[in-house]
């Protein structure tokens, strides 16, 4: 994606030729533009965030779960050991 006629135009002297459309005088030119989504989009978004926490959440819960299991084989007793 470069830069149109328009865009040279609002630079000015920051780059004297369109060969040079990311950087002007020695410095680094940075154009934001917001991003924006459709409603389908933000749908999908919000389902892979609400996964990737209860991933997350899970994780953690398993990996507790586990180290719990791994202390009671070795008598050291911070939660419930499961039954023998």
């Amino acid at each position: 994606m470069g830069l149109n006629e328009s865009h040279w135009k609002i630079l000015g002297g920051w780059a004297s030729t369109p060969s040079k459309n990311s950087s002007g005088m020695g410095r680094h030119v940075e154009i934001r533009r917001r991003l924006t989504f459709t409603g389908f989009q933000k749908s999908v978004i919000v389902i892979v965030t609400i996964c990737a926490i209860l991933g997350g959440v899970g994780g953690f819960v398993t990996g507790f779960n586990n180290a719990s299991v791994f202390l009671c084989a070795r008598h050291m007793t911070y939660l419930s050991c499961p039954p023998k």
